[in-house]
Parts: structure tokens; sequence; C-alpha cells
């Protein structure tokens, strides 16, 4: 009974196969097909292609494929037939694809656009599910507390879509100061300080408290003064700031008024 050639190659033949420019496990495109885009495993491809799984591993590994597929297993949401399944076929959210793949909004938006994957609306939410979309909406927003800041980051759009969204569905917008970051300034006699909802704060006494000063002594205590021990108001390094007593301090100093 004769056997298939698969089976009664000689090393010539095998040896002549391997300089086969044409041999089809040597075609880039061919491979992603089977490999990436079918899922094909490399058994499958050998019988395929009538091969070696030595010779096989060689051409995927020199086209990265199989490190590319093992990225694809480890981060889905870079999967262009997953995201189109989850996102066109089954009409998910951008905010219930990310919950589905385990990943931000933000990566599903990005990966979507890649792709060109086109979005049923600026902003990825699903015209479909409204009552979906403020259910997630006030899950983020009300019960974990996320700003709009965040939430825009969780769900991949921006943070006037979110606040648009908020008030769209009957949400209360808070007025929080995490909706504004701080700001940090240099006055002109070189002290350094950041301002946050109508507060400021130096700089020197942030590096004291965060030294394991009492901040009730540097903030809150008059009889306490944060000293730069080198006269120079922006250097603020931890080993140039001391809460010292006012009385202390006036000895560093005499009468000038400065730290």
């Amino acid at each position: 009974m004769a056997l298939s050639r698969k089976f009664t190659r000689s090393e010539r033949d095998v040896k002549a196969m391997s300089k086969d420019t044409n041999a089809p496990w040597r075609d880039e495109e061919l491979l992603r097909e089977k490999y990436i885009d079918e899922r094909k495993s490399p058994d499958e491809m050998t019988d395929d292609f009538n091969c070696s799984r030595t010779t096989l591993y060689k051409w995927l590994n020199e086209y990265g494929l199989v490190e590319e597929l093992d990225e694809l297993k480890d981060r889905p949401w870079r999967d262009a037939d997953r995201l189109r399944e989850l996102y066109v076929e089954k009409e998910m959210s951008v905010f219930e694809a990310a919950d589905e793949l385990g990943c931000s909004g933000s990566a599903v938006q990005r990966n979507l656009k890649k792709h060109g994957i086109e979005t049923r609306e600026v902003g990825g939410f699903a015209a479909d599910a409204p009552h979906k979309q403020k259910e997630k909406l006030r899950e983020l927003y009300v019960e974990q507390g996320l700003s709009s800041w965040e939430l825009a980051d969780e769900l991949g759009v921006s943070q006037k879509t979110v606040l648009d969204q908020l008030r769209k569905n009957d949400i209360e917008v808070r007025k929080s100061n995490r909706e504004t970051p701080p700001t940090y300034y240099t006055r002109q006699n070189g002290y350094e300080y950041v301002m946050s909802a109508g507060e400021a704060v130096f700089v020197h006494q942030l590096v004291a408290i965060a030294n394991g000063a009492d901040p009730y002594k540097v903030l809150g205590d008059l009889t306490h003064v944060t000293h730069h021990k080198i006269p120079i108001p922006w250097l603020n390094t931890p080993d140039n700031i001391e809460l010292v007593t006012q009385s202390e301090h006036r000895q560093h100093h005499g009468n000038q008024y400065t730290d």
C-alpha cells in the first residue's frame, strides 16, 4: 500500500523543499491568515502545508507571528475579530466591550479606530442602549465616585462628552475639587506654592509634612514655622526643611520676616 508523499520524503526532498521560495509556509500573508485570523493549530497547518512543525515554527517566528498571537491572547482588546464580534455583531457599547475584555474604554476606542471599525456615535456610546448607558454612568460616577476626568478615561471619551451624558441622563453633576487639578506657582521672592480650590499651600510646608511633621503644626499652629536651613526659598529638598518654633525661628533670622 503506497504511503502519501508527506510520509515518504527523502532527505533530499526535505532539503529541496526548504529552499523553495514558493513554499506556502514561507508566505507571510498566508501564515497570518491561517495562524492569526483563522486560529488554526500548528498540527492543522502542517497538514495543510505538508511540512514539518520545525519548518512551520521557523517561519512563524521569522515573521513574529507566534509573539503576535501570544500578545493577542494576553490583550484581547487588540484583536480586531474579537472587537468586531463584541462591538459590531453583539452591538455592545464601548464600555460594555471594555468590561468583557478587562480593559479601559479608551483602550477599546483606540483599537476600534486602529482596525478601522466604525463607531456608532461620536464617543462610542451605543445609540440603542440608553438605559444601559445611564446605569453604567450612575454606577461609575455616583456609586464608585469617579470624577468626570476619571470617567472620561474609563469610557474612552472626552470629559465634555461625559458631562453632557450625565446631564442628558438626569444625573446631578458634582462640584468637586477633583474636577480642576492643582496649579503650581512661584512668587516673586522665590517661594513655591500650590493653589487648589481657592486655597494655597507652600511647597516647603508639603515637604515638611511628607517628612513626618505634624500637619497641624505646619499649617494651623501659629507657634511653629517651616524653616529653610539654607535660606534659599526654592531649595525645597527634604534635608533643607525643618519645623521650628517661633522663638527658634527668630534666633535664626532675627527680626527678618522670612523662613
